[in-house]
């Protein structure tokens, strides 16, 4: 079960997430995709699914997803992607906050080389990093945690160890 939440909005990426999904079909992948939020997008990331006849597969819930949810909502998931890009107005996502919640929760985590991501996610070791806009590329990188047991469970523990590195409280307390 792959998953992704955030505000419906180009930034995010979600539209690169489900053409990604499509490539996985053709592929003979099995997965379901659950993309959780509302926003701007909404009709239009529900217009790419029906296109692409991806309604079996891939959800777009239309529903904000409420921070005391999303342990519980990451809990359902076997693989994070999170693959932001620049938008068109310049508004880019630096350090996305689920993806670092799904980091901490144990998911194998997939996102971009954008802004801060890098900072977050150590490539290979901490989750997998993609370049933007690069479909081929994020769908590589999705089926390689489904198929790869072995490997989605060191990216699951690389990542929540990275974010119990980088967040402690009493280091993020120090003055």
């Amino acid at each position: 079960r792959i998953l992704s939440v955030g505000r419906l909005v180009e930034k995010k990426g979600f539209d690169y997430l489900i053409d990604a999904c499509k490539i996985l079909t053709d592929r003979g992948i099995d997965f379901e995709c659950v993309i959780a939020g509302d926003g701007p997008l909404e009709k239009t990331l529900r217009a790419q699914v029906d296109r692409l006849g991806l309604a079996d597969r891939v959800v777009v819930t239309g529903k904000p997803l409420l921070q005391g949810e999303l342990p519980a909502f990451l809990a359902e998931g076997d693989v994070f992607a999170q693959p932001c890009v620049w938008a068109r107005d310049k508004d880019v996502d630096g350090t996305p906050r689920t993806l670092m919640e799904a980091m901490a929760c144990g998911i194998p985590s997939i996102s971009t080389r954008l802004v801060g991501i890098p900072d977050i996610i150590e490539h290979d070791v901490a989750g997998l990093l993609v370049e933007p806009n690069q479909v081929i590329e994020l769908a590589d990188a999705i089926e390689r945690v489904i198929v790869d047991q072995d490997l989605a469970e060191r990216l699951s523990l690389g990542g929540r160890e990275r974010m119990e590195r980088l967040f402690r409280i009493d280091d993020c307390l120090e003055t």
